[in-house]
Formats: structure tokens, C-alpha cells, sequence
């Protein structure tokens, strides 16, 4: 059993293959746009819009998630290793986006502080930024009792490169209301011929946001909100599945 978040860059990457939120994004790039996606992974979204856009720079904090993207890519790309809540590229850029929920991985009010500083820093004048976190199911007042489980929550399975079957779960079993911080653990097992060849921990937080909480705070941060979405079909805000927001 290993701890190492780099370590699950195989199975996050085996596990992460929607593209609705792709067309949505190529929606606002064209041949001449700069982009900067804040926490890039293993390059799902960079490839895509690299294919249309005048440059794509990912950054992400993870060595091994940047590894795999170069490799999915077959070439270096523009990638870099850093921080999203603190890096300075020193240019600017059309379109900055944070894909897959980025902006809930950050557990603590100072690094949100920072990653809307690091977007502040980067985007130019007449740009856009997006984020998108999910629509709570709950209530707030149903949280605490609502999401934790005891048992693991089954998360599907999927075939590897090589025939291995890959098995996921998480685990629930805190969470703090008060702050809006989920603390699920990913469980990744690994079956080569039925037999368990690898397991994978991965303890994650997910701080949720509310539909005008998250609209409070870009507008906190001194933006201004441009359009807002309930999910990557363009459906009304807060009525989806997503909450989806752009702002300069």
C-alpha cells in the first residue's frame, strides 16, 4: 500500500476521461488565445486546446501528473511544475481555467486567497477566467448527517492499459460543516488475472461551495462576474450538476 499523492497519476488519469467540459472550454479559444490552466493533471484539457488555441500553458504541483502529461502528448508541451496558489509566470494570458473542480482542493481561505491572486497576476486585460466546483446535493444543514458513510462507497471499475482491471472506492467518513471541507479517502485496487496486485490510498479534501457562495466569493476577490452556468450544456445556473463561472 502506498500514500504518495504523484503515485495515483495512472489511475487518475484512467479515471478521468469526460470531455463535455473540453467543447465547453474550446468555446471561448481561437487561433490567436493564450491560455493558462491552473492545475492541469495530466493534461486531459491542455491537449485538447492546444490543438486549437496560440498557446496552452498547464501548471500543476504533482512531478508524476506532469510526467504522464508530456507523455499522453507525445511531445514536452508547455508545462510547468508550481504552485497554483502562489506562481508567478510573468506574462499574461486570454483565458485562465482550473478544470475539474481545481478551486476545491484548496483547503484553506489563504491558498483560495492566493489562487485569485496568481489569476489577477495573469490575466489580461479584456480576459476571462473560469472555475467550476460542483452543486452540493445536500442542504447545508443535511451535510453532516448526509454524507458520511461508514462503509466504502462503491466508485465503478475500469480496464488498464495491459488488461489489469482497476477497482475504485471512497470512503466518507468525515467531514467539517462548518467549514465546508469534505475529507474523502480515494481507494484504488488493481487486479491482475483476479488476483490484487496493488492498492492505492489517496486521502483528498473537497470544500464545497454553495451557488451564491461562489458567486460572493469571485465578486469578494474584486472581480466581476461575466456569465455563470449550471453545468458545461449551459444550463441555468444553480440548476445543474455543476456550478460553472466566468469572470474578469
Amino acid at each position: 500500500m502506498t500514500h504518495e499523492r504523484d503515485y495515483n497519476a495512472e489511475y487518475y488519469d484512467a479515471n478521468t476521461t469526460s470531455t463535455a467540459d473540453i467543447h465547453f472550454y474550446a468555446g471561448f479559444v481561437n487561433a490567436g488565445t493564450q491560455v493558462l490552466e491552473l492545475g492541469c493533471g495530466t493534461g486531459r484539457v491542455t491537449a485538447a486546446l492546444l490543438e486549437i488555441a496560440d498557446a496552452v500553458v498547464g501548471v500543476d504541483i504533482s512531478p508524476a501528473m506532469l510526467e504522464r502529461a508530456r507523455d499522453n502528448m507525445g511531445e514536452p508541451g508547455s508545462f510547468v511544475c508550481g504552485d497554483i496558489t502562489n506562481i508567478r509566470l510573468g506574462r499574461r494570458f486570454d483565458l485562465i481555467i482550473a478544470p475539474f473542480r481545481v478551486l476545491q482542493a484548496l483547503e484553506h481561505d489563504e491558498q483560495v486567497d492566493g489562487l485569485f491572486e496568481v489569476i489577477r497576476a495573469h490575466l489580461a486585460p479584456g480576459g476571462i477566467a473560469i472555475l467550476n466546483v460542483f452543486k452540493p446535493l445536500l442542504e447545508r444543514d443535511e451535510m453532516a448527517e448526509g454524507w458520511p458513510r461508514q462503509e466504502e462507497v462503491p466508485g465503478g471499475q475500469l480496464t488498464l492499459a495491459g488488461g489489469d482491471t482497476l477497482m475504485m472506492f471512497d470512503e466518507r467518513k468525515h467531514l467539517d460543516a462548518d467549514r465546508q471541507v469534505l475529507y474523502p479517502t480515494l481507494i484504488y485496487r488493481r487486479y491482475r488475472d483476479g488476483a490484487l496486485v496493488d492498492e492505492h490510498v489517496n486521502p483528498i479534501c473537497m470544500r464545497y461551495y454553495y451557488p451564491e457562495q461562489l458567486i460572493e466569493l469571485i465578486e469578494g476577490h474584486g472581480f466581476s462576474i461575466v456569465d455563470s452556468w449550471g453545468g458545461y450544456a449551459m444550463e441555468p445556473y444553480g440548476q445543474g450538476g455543476e456550478l460553472v463561472v466566468a469572470f474578469c
